[in-house]
């Protein structure tokens, strides 16, 4: 199936949740459609939708045709809008919130699948996860440096926000 346009909103949010280590991938197919951004290890799928996915009830009712094709494949669809993906500071918050989501919906999975076999506290489930790595920790990655031009990064990004801007 030939790959449709990727929109530079795609492209900024996508490349905010890699620098966030999130393994995102940009349209994905799924054997029905394609997927904005896709991360499958937690089951969920981003769309990123310009304002006509609103007003037009053709695109609306597309859409609902695809979420649905997602759940009935065990993936949850989180439609975000160009207007979040546009700014800076705008692509950050968002970023943000999907990663604590992803972080929401792998901690809850892995709950489900330890249920039985975990013997240990719920918090003590939690130390695990994030010595493995899956839990997020905003104060670890606090600081790099930039590598194209050396100045300090936030959140643990390896570029700088400008020069980020400069490459997409």
């Amino acid at each position: 199936m030939p790959r449709k346009c990727i929109t530079k909103e795609q492209l900024a949010l996508h490349g905010a949740l890699v620098e966030r280590g999130v393994p995102a991938q940009l349209e994905k197919w799924d054997g029905h459609k394609h997927i904005d951004i896709a991360i499958p290890d937690v089951k969920i799928n981003l769309e990123v939708d310009g304002e006509h996915h609103n007003f037009d009830k053709k695109y609306a009712l597309a859409d609902l045709k695809r979420t649905f094709h997602s759940f009935a494949k065990g993936y949850t669809t989180v439609r975000i809008p160009n207007s979040l993906t546009r700014d800076k500071r705008t692509i950050e918050e968002t970023a943000d919130y999907v990663v604590a989501l992803l972080n929401h919906s792998y901690t809850t999975i892995e709950e489900d699948k330890k249920k039985i076999m975990y013997k240990g506290s719920v918090s003590q489930l939690f130390v695990d996860l994030k010595k493995k790595g899956h839990i997020y920790n905003r104060e670890e990655k606090k600081f790099k440096n930039c590598v194209d031009c050396g100045e300090k990064t936030k959140r643990g990004r390896k570029r700088c926000l400008d020069c980020y801007y400069k490459h997409i």
